[in-house]
């Protein structure tokens, strides 16, 4: 069995975790999410076919790899900093305030 029948025939399992562990945390979509497993999923386990433990490992390796699409932002709110989106407005430097 290849690893794309594999996740085929555990779809609603993998659709299933990202709607409870992904979706509400990261911006990532499930198309991304599932594509990101498919291209880094190895075997886990020592027997020859591949079983559950498979799956749920390398779906928290995937979530593991998630720290860039985190939905959480972080703002400054104080005099300097705002002074420097007024002076970066616009430009190229505003990414960094």
């Amino acid at each position: 069995m290849t690893t794309k029948d594999f996740l085929s025939e555990n779809r609603n399992e993998v659709i299933n975790y990202f709607n409870t562990n992904i979706s509400e945390f990261w911006t990532i979509s499930l198309k991304d999410f599932m594509i990101d497993l498919i291209a880094n999923f190895r075997k886990m386990s020592t027997s020859e076919d591949f079983q559950k433990w498979d799956l749920f490992g390398n779906l928290q390796e995937a979530k593991s790899r998630l720290g860039m699409w985190n939905k959480c932002t972080v703002v400054a709110e104080d005099k300097v900093t705002d002074a420097l989106r007024a002076k970066y407005k616009g430009t190229g430097f505003m990414a960094m305030v």
